[in-house]
């Protein structure tokens, strides 16, 4: 029999991802990428309040929306890495059919 919880929060950066929240090592950059584009979504470096003549230059380089753009290109490795994760998970665990009567 498997057991399955929800994992525990990750409190202090000092945490060791695998032993806190009892996930694989291998699951961790595909936690990392769901959070990162989750939040790139929200973030548009045109939008960006800094001021000095270097943000100013940097914003003239990157229009409106261009987190749109990132945020689905992360979204895009997320997708796969979750895929591969979701495959190796399968294969290292594969389902055992029982036949009753």
């Amino acid at each position: 029999m498997v057991y399955t919880t929800r994992p525990s929060t990750l409190v202090n950066p000092t945490d060791d991802f695998a032993t806190v929240t009892g996930l694989s090592e291998s699951v961790k950059d595909v936690v990392v990428l769901g959070a990162v584009y989750r939040l790139l979504a929200y973030l548009d470096p045109a939008r960006a309040s800094q001021i000095s003549p270097q943000a100013d230059e940097i914003d003239a380089k990157r229009p409106f929306g261009s987190a749109n753009t990132t945020s689905r290109q992360i979204y895009a490795l997320f997708q796969q890495r979750l895929r591969e994760e979701i495959q190796a998970q399968q294969t290292q665990y594969p389902s055992r059919v029982h036949y009753t009567r």
